[in-house]
């Protein structure tokens, strides 16, 4: 289902200036929930190049995401304590705290999701401890997360933007595509 936004212009996409804010108002409600629980967190929410941020697709690769999130936490014998869920100028969030774990094994748990499962390319899984310290993939001698559209290092071609708006966008929907066929990306 997609979401009447205010902030949204006639063609879906938001503007800048309400992506900011949005996005700033993750940082505190993230900021607010460590400061309750002293533990770390799980921020899932989706990679979505372009101005849109609220779709069909979005959604149900959101849902995906928050469902396989539960399950590889059940699978590690976790459990998620509290989570909340929002809906911004920036997409969907979903805030997990997991508790019984350090920062460290959950980091390896959201990696191995985004590294993966079929749609894992599509979602951003940070873990954050208390201070809000993101833990990063290259702090764990990572390899970078890869581009939508080809093999090379994702944030090199986001930054360079090295492929035009559609091809990410047609690279989301096969993505999601060879998902729902049970095929391997």
């Amino acid at each position: 289902m997609t979401r009447d936004r205010p902030d949204a212009l006639a063609d879906g996409s938001v503007p800048f200036s309400a992506l900011l804010a949005a996005r700033e108002a993750r940082a505190y409600r993230q900021y607010l929930l460590l400061e309750d629980c002293e533990c770390p967190l799980i921020s899932l929410t989706i990679v979505s190049p372009g101005p849109v941020k609220s779709s069909l697709l979005i959604d149900k690769v959101f849902h995906v995401g928050v469902t396989t999130l539960h399950a590889a936490c059940d699978g590690a014998g976790l459990r998620i304590d509290t989570q909340r869920f929002s809906h911004s100028a920036a997409g969907p969030e979903a805030l997990c705290v997991v508790r019984g774990i350090e920062s460290e094994a959950l980091k390896q748990i959201a990696v191995n999701l985004e590294d993966t499962h079929p749609l894992g390319r599509l979602w951003d899984l940070d873990v954050i401890e208390p201070g809000m310290n993101v833990l990063s993939r290259e702090q764990f001698g990572l390899p970078a997360r890869r581009c939508l559209a080809c093999q090379e290092n994702a944030h090199f071609c986001a930054r360079n933007r090295q492929h035009p708006l559609p091809v990410l966008e047609t690279s989301m929907k096969r993505i999601l595509s060879l998902y729902e066929e049970g095929v391997s990306v």
